[in-house]
């Protein structure tokens, strides 16, 4: 096997991957600039890390690589080469940091490149993305080759064949080549914590996809039992669960972890079952649910949830995902019945809702539809009137994840007060605290006239102080009328919540949202009268 620094002949290469540096010898777009790299290399005696450009760069817009000169290009390809030559354990990520300076622009610029090389699974290049944006940086530059590969025992490389295909020999691997440019990271401390979290990041993306068939046949067995067994629910409770859970086995829910948790004694302790972790739940240290500041097993709030005739809970875990997308993850609790119709246990599942749970119709939801058909049998609204269809058209809007969140009595009267804002436009703060007490969900009304991103930061940070929390999320819509919306995610972590009016939360968003001119007129209005002011 040639050099592996790139200044040889690197590891041999087989045809599809010269073909592959061929096809980019184009005059325009990316082609050019990559095929004037891959001659670079070919001109420095390095012919696989010649072909190695064009897998690399071969998909990068050509306003992306157009800062970069083709030396440096190839000197980007004949690092990446060296990073695929070196020996790798099997499975795990492998991370590197390396620094490089380019000229744009008649000015020299210093950028760190960070590579993660994987064995290809779904979710890598997202994940990977998420953690890097949310550690504050910014993509420059992303390129994600995956590259068929045949390596040793040891993990050396033996051959590259480049761009994976179907067509690539069975002996073959695909590894996932992930290369992103960022602004220059200087600071040691901050390196080592990008890596770091880039490898767990890797780490629970291999373990979730790992586990992904046991997941879903531990799903499946908790379906199987649930339609077999003599439950101590209400027919209609347990009909519409079976039909959630069929749901979201099919295909409406990235399972990313599964732990099955039993009460002993019939007390609602909740010990975990020794070894039925899987995914991020298969290390037993790892927790999801919050009490006060600590990460715990159960609380009390759900230990309460297992004593009421449901069979479900539906929730936010207080922990966010690290694989797909960096949001807080969705958990589904399930109870778990003896073949008596004894409560054993809950079995507890995390992953993230797919996008068809978002836009899909929630007559198409199983647990949503029924919620949504109380609320429309409740208000009463013949459903071909205005108010039917505009009642119908505020469930639709409303935010999906607090949809599946929101208790029925306060959903009723949200919506209704949602409704009349379309008569009546204004200010309006609707605040609901969590079941478990461990946020307070703010929906915020303001006109769009006076709404913007300063507008947004400073609610949140009101928000934020009158319920002593933090802002976790603030989503902010855009619906048809004169009102923006913006739905905030309080995170309450000490003590009990607040209890605030919604006359204080929406008197300080009207102050926060009130320009010079509403004051001018205000004070007209009590000097001289209202047609005065007005004039």
């Amino acid at each position: 096997m040639g050099r592996a620094d790139g200044s040889g002949e690197g590891p041999p290469r087989g045809p599809k991957g010269e073909e592959r540096a061929m096809d980019t010898s184009t005059d325009t777009g990316t082609g050019r600039p990559v095929a004037e790299a891959a001659a670079v290399a070919e001109a420095r005696g390095q012919p696989a890390a010649a072909a190695l450009a064009g897998d690399l760069f071969g998909r990068v817009p050509a306003d992306d690589l157009r800062p970069y000169s083709p030396e440096t290009l190839a000197d980007l390809a004949a690092g990446a080469l060296e990073h695929l030559s070196a020996p790798r354990p099997a499975g795990e990520p492998d991370i590197v940091l390396r620094d490089i300076e380019i000229e744009s622009g008649g000015r020299r610029r210093e950028l760190t490149v960070v590579e993660a090389l994987n064995r290809n699974v779904p979710f890598l290049l997202d994940s990977t993305l998420a953690e890097i944006v949310d550690q504050g940086y910014e993509p420059r530059l992303v390129a994600h080759p995956i590259l068929a590969v045949e390596r040793d025992r040891e993990g050396r490389l033996v051959r590259l064949l480049g761009d994976a295909t179907a067509a690539s020999p069975s002996e073959a691997s695909r590894e996932s080549l992930i290369h992103i440019h960022l602004d220059f990271v200087d600071d040691p401390g901050a390196r080592e914590r990008l890596a770091a979290n880039l490898r767990r990041t890797c780490e629970d993306v291999m373990v979730a996809v790992a586990d992904w068939p046991a997941m879903r046949a531990r799903i499946e067995e908790a379906i199987a039992s649930y339609r077999s067994g003599a439950l101590p629910l209400p027919a209609d409770e347990v009909a519409e669960a079976l039909a959630f859970l069929d749901w979201i086995a099919a295909g409406n829910f990235t399972f990313l972890g599964v732990r099955a948790y039993r009460f002993p004694d019939g007390d609602v302790a909740a010990d975990p079952v020794a070894g039925s972790g899987l995914g991020l739940l298969r290390n037993p240290e790892v927790r999801v649910l919050r009490r006060g500041a600590e990460l715990v097993a159960m609380t009390a709030e759900v230990r309460a949830f297992l004593q009421r005739p449901r069979a479900l809970i539906i929730a936010k875990a207080n922990v966010k995902s690290r694989v797909h997308r960096r949001v807080h993850l969705d958990y589904v609790g399930v109870k778990l019945f003896s073949a008596d119709g004894r409560l054993e246990g809950e079995l507890r599942v995390i992953g993230l809702f797919t996008s068809s749970a978002y836009t899909g119709s929630t007559a198409e939801v199983p647990y949503l539809r029924r919620k949504v058909a109380r609320i429309v049998d409740r208000a009463g609204f013949d459903p071909a009137s205005y108010s039917g269809r505009a009642l119908l058209n505020v469930l639709e809007s409303y935010p999906r994840d607090e949809l599946f969140q929101v208790d029925e009595e306060t959903l009723y009267r949200f919506a209704i007060e949602i409704m009349r804002l379309s008569e009546r436009p204004t200010v309006r703060a609707l605040a609901r605290v969590d079941e478990f007490d461990r946020f307070v969900s703010v929906l915020v009304f303001i006109p769009k006239d006076r709404y913007d991103t300063n507008v947004r930061r400073r609610v949140g940070e009101f928000l934020a102080g009158i319920y002593g929390g933090r802002v976790s999320a603030a989503y902010p819509a855009y619906p048809e009328g004169p009102l923006s919306r913006t739905h905030y995610i309080v995170g309450r972590y000490e003590g009990s919540t607040p209890e605030v009016d919604r006359e204080t939360l929406e008197s300080g968003i009207r102050a926060i949202v009130r320009t010079w001119a509403d004051s001018l007129r205000d004070a007209l209005v009590e000097t001289t009268g209202g047609g005065r002011a007005r004039a």
